[in-house]
């Protein structure tokens, strides 16, 4: 009774006091001398206050989600400090209610009504906090589940050729559960990851209409593009080239990254091959150059970069006319390949496109103690690529080219059938690895072709012919669309026709020629070599005619044509001193040299 007679003078004289609601709570604030002067101020105070701590979390949560800045962490910090604000607050009015309740208690032994601390406005308060609470966390989870979407998982990765397992796993799941554009979007990064470059054009075309500045889509939608560029008949490639240049124009300055310019450099290297003049050709090389210089002063340790670099050195160098500007470029891309494999040596493609420079190397030089040497230096290479990837196809069937080319330029028998027996088991193991590869059979055509050239009996020639026939036919099974393996079957039947005797099977394989020529410069009426190819048939049948006709094709597709390849193929010895090829060839020269004067 003393204490409490105490506490009740130290209420009714208004001196400061304070108590808490456990050893937890936080001490309340002075009580002024008019702390009673209305019953429901303690009561109203707490309310505000903590509606306006509540309501400044939601504002500010809701300005993040506004301007899509939310991460993971900054939400479950937000949402901690959320629950800790309120369950403070909230012991708070506890310990509030508590010193009320005792303060109600003195006062009622006192006579005075403490009618004025209404629990039930207490409870109301604490439900409208909970409330509160619950409409915050919604929006957490709301910015949550934003922040989990493709496309937000696509903005935290720069563009890539290749997603990251996160991005697959979220793509796979959007195209069951996701909504709108979402779905758009995951079926084109499924489509890319597939390299189903048609359909992953497509959809990213699809997701650029809606969001046009999307980084993610423009860079898989130039990578379609350069990829089909690839894969298109000639009269096609231009379409798919523009594309490409028109989405990487697009890229901002400051989102072009060394993956962006390292394809946008592989465009121009492609595009570059498929010009006719040098001019042209080396114009389109320098701004490879260009985007590869840049990508690599970006990230200077991406391999890849150095050794598409040097992909483009030994593209330019096998275009040059002279032996000095094609060796410089040879030994520029030597220098990339080196750099690359400093990198990383266990890229095992590095050393295949280090072996084609070698083998474009060997094929340029004049004598032959070079040619095998650089023929050697491309062996080594190709031996350390399969040694790293055992499986890579293409490798294998370069080796085999390889040792078609060093055969051709051998005199021995010996040693020319022992390295056709070994392009034989190169090109046996590759389509053994992908027999739906159309160019491993392709050059296996080839293979049989040359091979039997070589041979001095009339039943081993017709067996190798019959073989590189067979080649030739499983090649176009798969790729019906390939001007170049209906080109080189007819060569192969003109080549068969010139070692027969018989009038009438010889007649049979012209014939066999000429449609093979028709269905070649059908596919693509700009392949000179055909033109010429057709002339050569046309000679050796005798019309001469025709024959004139398909040189004036020739002469105008071919920028190198020229009077001394006329000269120094025999195949025109029959008609070489009629008027109509005479007239050809003095055309032909007249044009060359107006030529010559107007440069």
């Amino acid at each position: 009774m003393r204490v409490l007679f105490v506490l009740t003078i130290t209420l009714l004289l208004g001196i400061p006091f304070s108590l808490r609601a456990s050893d937890d709570a936080p001490t309340l604030p002075e009580q002024k001398e008019d702390a009673f002067a209305s019953p429901l101020s303690p009561d109203k105070a707490f309310s505000d206050l903590m509606r306006n701590i509540l309501e400044e979390h939601l504002d500010r949560f809701q300005q993040r989600l506004n301007n899509q800045q939310n991460t993971e962490e900054r939400l479950d910090k937000a949402i901690a400090r959320i629950e800790e604000q309120t369950d403070r607050s909230i012991s708070l009015i506890n310990a509030g209610f508590t010193a009320l309740g005792v303060c109600a208690g003195i006062l009622a032994l006192l006579g005075i009504s403490s009618v004025a601390y209404s629990i039930v406005s207490a409870k109301r308060t604490i439900k409208d906090m909970k409330e509160k609470q619950k409409e915050a966390e919604a929006i957490i989870n709301h910015a949550r589940e934003t922040d989990q979407t493709l496309s937000a998982i696509l903005s935290k990765h720069q563009p890539s050729e290749q997603f990251t397992p996160d991005v697959l796993a979220k793509a796979h799941e959007s195209t069951k559960t996701g909504t709108g554009l979402d779905v758009l979007r995951a079926i084109a990064v499924l489509a890319q990851e597939e390299k189903q470059w048609k359909d992953a054009l497509t959809y990213w075309k699809g997701v650029l209409r809606a969001s046009p500045e999307d980084t993610n889509a423009l860079f898989g939608a130039s990578l379609a593009a350069l990829n089909l560029s690839k894969e298109a008949k000639r009269e096609e490639q231009g379409k798919y080239f523009s594309l490409a240049e028109e989405y990487f124009q697009k890229f901002p300055q400051a989102q072009l990254t060394y993956a962006v310019l390292n394809n946008w450099g592989n465009l121009y290297a492609i595009r570059a091959e498929s010009e006719a003049t040098p001019e042209a050709r080396n114009s389109l090389f320098a701004q490879a150059e260009k985007k590869y210089k840049r990508a690599v002063s970006i990230d200077p340790e991406k391999f890849k970069l150095w050794s598409n670099w040097g992909n483009l050195y030994t593209a330019w160098g096998k275009s040059e006319d002279t032996p000095e500007a094609r060796n410089r470029r040879f030994a520029q891309a030597e220098e990339k390949f080196k750099h690359a494999v400093s990198i990383d040596p266990d890229d095992y493609d590095t050393w295949h496109n280090w072996g084609n420079l070698y083998l474009a190397w060997g094929k340029s030089e004049d004598t032959p103690e070079a040619r095998n040497r650089r023929f050697a230096q491309a062996e080594e290479k190709f031996r350390q690529a399969v040694s790293i990837a055992p499986d890579d196809y293409d490798t294998w069937h370069n080796w085999g080219v390889l040792c078609v080319t060093r055969a051709e330029s051998e005199d021995t028998p010996e040693v020319r059938n022992s390295l056709f027996a070994q392009a034989e088991e190169k090109y046996k193991r590759a389509v053994s690895i992908d027999p739906e590869k159309f160019e491993l059979w392709f050059n296996g055509g080839n293979l049989y072709t040359v091979c039997g050239k070589s041979e001095d009996t009339l039943e081993a020639r017709n067996s190798l012919f019959a073989q590189a026939e067979e080649k030739f036919r499983q090649a176009v099974s798969i790729a019906p669309d390939d001007y170049d393996t209906w080109h080189n079957w007819g060569v192969l039947c003109v080549t068969r026709a010139e070692s027969e005797d018989n009038p009438e099977a010889r007649n049979s394989l012209f014939a066999q020629a000429e449609e093979k020529y028709n269905k070649a410069v059908k596919l693509d009426p700009t392949v000179a070599s055909a033109w010429f190819n057709r002339a050569c048939l046309e000679s050796l049948r005798g019309n001469i005619q025709n024959c004139v006709a398909y040189l004036e094709k020739w002469h105008e597709y071919d920028s190198d044509a020229s009077a001394d390849k006329l000269d120094g193929d025999k195949d025109f010895d029959a008609v070489r001193n009629t008027p109509e090829f005479k007239a050809f060839r003095k055309k032909m020269l007249k044009q060359t040299t107006e030529s010559s004067d107007s440069e």
